[in-house]
């Protein structure tokens, strides 16, 4: 969604890229690993977000997302949430310009982050996420995170594949008072569980919803 169209080119060895397609779980594992176990640690600003609970790929929609340590200063986080995907986009294009602080970390100026602030870049072809660390610094701590970061990345993926069986059928209202009860509750929780309704799903859940609780039985 951020138009990005050429590949960055680090200026060393270190990863920023990954060749794992559960994009959500790396950076989830990255502000578990990372950032929550440093003090210097954070943020993750990342393009793109989870469409529901159980995605690890994630999508760009053309917002941020924001993973903040809830340990923060309130000033600091609105500090942080206060960058536009306009900025984000520019730290990403402006890269090429950049010379790296120390192991990889670039330093950004004038973009709404703070003073002083170092961020690592990574990526998955169009997904971007920026890791961010705040002074005091400490460089043999440094050296850590940046370790940890390329074993993240390098890791082997972690995706649960769903199952092909195919999802409750479509049972019509006349058939209610001859259906198994079980099978209407199985109708109404793959409803539930999906993230968007057309018209007749949303009535159909209404359906269920009055029938299955006026026809409470044993099986509940």
């Amino acid at each position: 969604m951020f138009g990005f169209k050429k590949k960055v080119q680090y200026s060393s060895s270190y990863e920023h890229s990954t060749q794992r397609n559960d994009w959500e779980n790396v950076l989830d594992e990255l502000f578990i690993e990372v950032i929550h176990s440093a003090r210097c640690g954070v943020a993750i600003i990342s393009n793109t977000t989870k469409t529901r609970s159980d995605d690890v790929v994630g999508e760009s929609f053309g917002k941020l997302n924001f993973r903040i340590r809830n340990d923060l200063p309130d000033s600091l986080s609105e500090k942080i949430r206060s960058l536009g995907p306009k900025q984000f986009s520019k730290i990403f294009a402006a890269q090429d310009k950049l010379k790296p602080v120390i192991f990889d970390c670039y330093k950004i100026k004038n973009l709404g982050l703070p003073n002083n602030t170092l961020v690592y870049f990574i990526e998955k072809n169009n997904k971007r996420a920026l890791l961010v660390f705040a002074p005091p610094i400490l460089q043999r701590e440094l050296v850590r995170l940046v370790q940890k970061i390329s074993d993240v990345l390098k890791r082997n993926e972690k995706i649960v594949k769903r199952t092909s069986i195919a999802p409750p059928r479509y049972i019509p209202v006349h058939q209610y008072a001859t259906t198994n009860i079980k099978q209407l509750k199985d109708r109404l929780n793959y409803l539930d569980g999906r993230e968007h309704l057309n018209p007749r799903e949303v009535l159909e859940i209404q359906d269920l919803e009055k029938f299955i609780i006026t026809n409470m039985t044993e099986h509940f």
